[in-house]
């Protein structure tokens, strides 16, 4: 899986783009972010709220850590729905 196909996948299954954000970083909400350091390409999957990163998953596998960004969100939102979360 790539990045750029996470907002379709997330789309079908039913969460709504406020919930999560995809190369960029968006106070509270879940965020996966490409990164490099010094020529090593990662991607970081983590809850941003407030400035500070928490939960870091980091992953020079795309793959890996978009199925970590997917498990992370669906888990979440299906949690904030059960305890009465709006969806719009």
């Amino acid at each position: 899986m790539k990045i750029n196909d996470l907002g379709d996948k997330l789309k079908t299954i039913g969460i709504p783009d406020w919930y999560y954000s995809v190369n960029c970083d968006n106070s509270d909400s879940f965020c996966i972010v490409q990164n490099a350091d010094n020529s090593t390409i990662f991607w970081d999957v983590y809850y941003s709220e407030r400035g500070n990163k928490y939960d870091l998953f980091r992953s020079q596998d795309e793959n890996e850590a978009c199925i970590e960004f997917l498990n992370r969100v669906k888990t979440s939102f299906k949690n904030y729905v059960s305890q009465g979360g709006k969806l719009e």
